[in-house]
Formats: structure tokens, C-alpha cells, sequence
């Protein structure tokens, strides 16, 4: 068993100070330098890759006092050593790192315990949250990414990529082309994700670039943002143009921006609970795209893929609707200002088209209607 960790600081432990600050009962030192160290217990090892500098834009948004940046060690710990053993070894390395911070990706801070809330302390702030999915077709020497960073660049500079890595851990610096390689070199189903500077939270590229598993040989790519500055028109038309310019230059067949209730606003970013409305999964990574949205949802597009089976609903749009062709594709807008199902217009498109929910099981089941691939 193994398990991830990260340390925050101002300031890294200068290397001369590592092994007498490692040296504790019970261990033995195997590295220690300026790439980091690695410590030995009779149950298994703890090592720590670093110090890696990052912005504050890198830095969890639960993590005060960061403003500036600082660094960061990426901690693993593998096989059964006791957790009491651990904490206090890593509380010890924290402890000298100025401001030194434990977090658990996905949970949260770990050391130093939060201090005792006073009256003042205002609760969580509840807003809407944005979910964006983008779905193409996987083409082996046209990774989706450089569409997206592409578009990013034109029209979404905070989007752009910063730091890349697997299964939702963001820890390589963001180099197009690695991020393009890892994508090539992968031969199974994974999530290669990547973080972005505020207001957007952590994208994933859900695919199967080598062994393409799945039988339609489709990728999903996602984002998470707060809804509430689209509100704004000048901020909405450009999030427009980058949400269908993602979709071109990524050849989608598919498109689609849902706004989710209750989120809760972390700085100028949001996080989603499990109180929280989630985000319409239509991807199934065996099976691929599944339909589209069981209900209306604020915006979405339909590429060459998709075009033949919902042109009569093109062709004849109900009152609401708001079509907008682009090159390749049309976006359907349901709104003017982002919305959940309660304030958009209640006709959708036909139950044949959707993913559904069965009376017995859990989650969605694929619609009768699928597009051919073979056509984006």
C-alpha cells in the first residue's frame, strides 16, 4: 500500500541541514540532496521529491498564507508504516520549512490542525459552478491538447496549461509537447489532468490514445470554473468563442457547459461537495459517449458527428433556443446569463438522443441514438 503527500513552504531545508533533521529513531537515511530525500523504516520507505517552486495559482485553495508562492515537496509513502510515524516524521520536515503545511490531495490539510473557528468567521459561501465537457474522436497524431492550449492561448489565457500530470495529480511543468508525449505513450485507460491559473480549477483529458478501449475511440475533456462572472458580457462572449474554438480546433463532435447549484466559493475559484449538483457524466470509459444530457442544459454544440441526428431539431428550434453556426458545428444556447435546468427552456431534444437513467441500477445508459465517429 502506498499512499501521496505534499509539503508547502516559504522556503526550502538548505540540503546541509537534510540528514541531521532526518536523522530520527527508527530510520535510516538512504538520499539526501538538493532533489530530495528518502528515508528507510523496517515497514517500508517515505520519500520526498523536491523542492519545486510554485506560483500561488499552484498552491490548494484551502492553503492560506501563499500569496507570493513557494515550494513544494511531493511525498510518497509506501507500505505499512504506522501513520503516528509518519506524521511525526513529516510535522518534523514541515516544522522547518517556514510556514510548513502537510496536505492530502483530495482531502485536505493534514498539519497543522485548523485553528478553533471564532464567531467572526463567516460560513461557506455557496455559488454555481460551470462543468464543461468537450468529446472527439481519439486520433493517434492529433492529441486533443493542442486545440485546446491553441484556443487557450487566443482567446482563454488563464485556461492555458501550467502543470500536467496522472490521475488528477498535477506535478510535471506543462510543456505542450510532453503533455503531448505522456498522451502518445499511455496503454491504458487513464486521466492526464492539468491545472490552470484562477478562475479555472483542474481539467482532465479522459482517453485511450494507444489502446483505445473503448469502442467509439472517443476522449472527453473537462473543465470546472465559477458561473458567476459570465453574468458579465464581455467575459461570457469570450468564454463563448473559447468553448467553440476548443470544440474546432479539437475536431468534437460534441460539446456541452452545465451549470451546477451549490458549489461552494473557494477564493476566486469553486469546489464541489457531495451536497453539490454534479456534473452529467455522459462518458463511460468501456463504452464512450453515452447520449447527450439527460435534461437542458445552458450551452451546447454539435460537430459533423452529431449534425445529421439533430438537424430537424436544428432545422425547427423551439422558442428559447438561440442557434449560432460556427465553422464546422452549431452551439445551441438555451440563455443568455448561465442557468440550471430551472431557468432554461423545459424542450429538449427527443429521449432517443439522451443518455437515460434505468428504474433499477445506478448511472446512465447509453441513448439508441449514437453518432458514427467515423464522420468528426
Amino acid at each position: 500500500m502506498s499512499y501521496d503527500l505534499e509539503i508547502y513552504g516559504r522556503r526550502p531545508v538548505p540540503p546541509e541541514q537534510l540528514r541531521s533533521l532526518l536523522d530520527i529513531r527508527g530510520l535510516r537515511i538512504q538520499d539526501a540532496d538538493e532533489s530530495g530525500w528518502s528515508v528507510l523504516h523496517a515497514d517500508g520507505e517515505i520519500s520526498a521529491a523536491g523542492p519545486l517552486r510554485v506560483v500561488a495559482d499552484d498552491v490548494p485553495e484551502d492553503i492560506e498564507g501563499f500569496g507570493r508562492g513557494g515550494i513544494r515537496y511531493e511525498v510518497e509513502v509506501k507500505s505499512g508504516i504506522p501513520a503516528e510515524f509518519v506524521d511525526r516524521t513529516l510535522q518534523r520536515f514541515a516544522s522547518a520549512l517556514d510556514g510548513g503545511i502537510i496536505y492530502e490531495p483530495g482531502v485536505g490539510v493534514r498539519w497543522p490542525p485548523p485553528a478553533e473557528p471564532t464567531a467572526e468567521e463567516a460560513p461557506d459561501r455557496l455559488t454555481e459552478a460551470l462543468a464543461v465537457r468537450w468529446f472527439g474522436r481519439t486520433h493517434k497524431d492529433a492529441p486533443p491538447v493542442r486545440g485546446f492550449a491553441d484556443a487557450a492561448e487566443q482567446f482563454m489565457p488563464a485556461a492555458m496549461p501550467q502543470r500536467f500530470g496522472l490521475k488528477r495529480r498535477a506535478v510535471a511543468e506543462a510543456g505542450l509537447s510532453a503533455m503531448e508525449q505522456e498522451w502518445r505513450e499511455q496503454r491504458g485507460w487513464h486521466i492526464l489532468a492539468f491545472t490552470m491559473r484562477s478562475p479555472f480549477d483542474v481539467g482532465g483529458l479522459t482517453t485511450l490514445p494507444a489502446a483505445l478501449q473503448n469502442v467509439q475511440h472517443v476522449w472527453q475533456l473537462d473543465l470546472l470554473l465559477p458561473a458567476e462572472p459570465y453574468r458579465d458580457p464581455a467575459r461570457r462572449a469570450a468564454l463563448r468563442e473559447f468553448f467553440t474554438e476548443v470544440a474546432e480546433r479539437t475536431s468534437a463532435g460534441y460539446a456541452f457547459a452545465q451549470v451546477l447549484g451549490g458549489a461552494v466559493a473557494k477564493g476566486r475559484r469553486v469546489e464541489l461537495r457531495a451536497d453539490t449538483e454534479q456534473p452529467c457524466e455522459v462518458f463511460d470509459r468501456q463504452r464512450g459517449l453515452l447520449g447527450l444530457t439527460p435534461f437542458p442544459v445552458w450551452w451546447s454544440w454539435f460537430g459533423p458527428a452529431y449534425q445529421p441526428l439533430v438537424a430537424d431539431q436544428l432545422a425547427h428550434p423551439p422558442a428559447g433556443w438561440t442557434l449560432v453556426p460556427t465553422a464546422h458545428g452549431t452551439l445551441v444556447s438555451l440563455g443568455e446569463n448561465p442557468a440550471g435546468p430551472r431557468g432554461l427552456p423545459a424542450t429538449w431534444f427527443p429521449g432517443g438522443l439522451r443518455a437515460h437513467r434505468p428504474l433499477l441500477g445506478r448511472g446512465l445508459r447509453a441513448a439508441r441514438s449514437i453518432p458514427d465517429w467515423s464522420a468528426s
